[in-house]
C-alpha cells in the first residue's frame, strides 16, 4: 500500500488524495516514512556488526533501553529484591 501511495505522488497526485484511493491512513503513511527515517539514521550510528532495527510491516522500532542517573545499579537490584522476596514480607 505505502508503494502505490509513494509512485502516485511521484506522478503528481497530492497525498491527500493518493492516501483516499489506496484506503491508507495520511497518519500512517507519515509515521512509517518517519521510522524508516529514524531507522536509517538509527544505522548509521551504531558500530560495525551490530543488529539494525527492524522496520517494514508492522514492525516495532527496536530501540537500545537508556539507563537514568536515577536507576538502580545491578546490587542495589539484587539487594532490593532479596529484600521484598524474604519471608518477612511474603503474603
Amino acid at each position: 500500500m505505502n508503494a502505490a501511495v509513494i509512485e502516485l505522488t511521484a506522478a503528481g497526485v497530492p497525498t491527500v488524495t493518493a492516501c483516499a484511493l489506496t484506503g491508507r491512513s495520511r497518519a500512517t503513511l507519515h509515521r512509517r516514512a518517519a521510522r524508516a527515517a529514524d531507522a536509517v539514521s538509527c544505522a548509521s550510528r551504531e558500530p560495525a556488526g551490530s543488529p539494525v532495527p527492524a522496520v517494514g510491516g508492522n514492525a516495532p522500532l527496536v530501540r537500545a533501553r537508556r539507563v537514568t542517573r536515577q536507576s538502580l545499579s545491578d546490587t542495589e537490584r539484587e539487594h532490593a529484591r532479596a529484600l521484598l522476596t524474604c519471608p518477612a514480607y511474603a503474603d
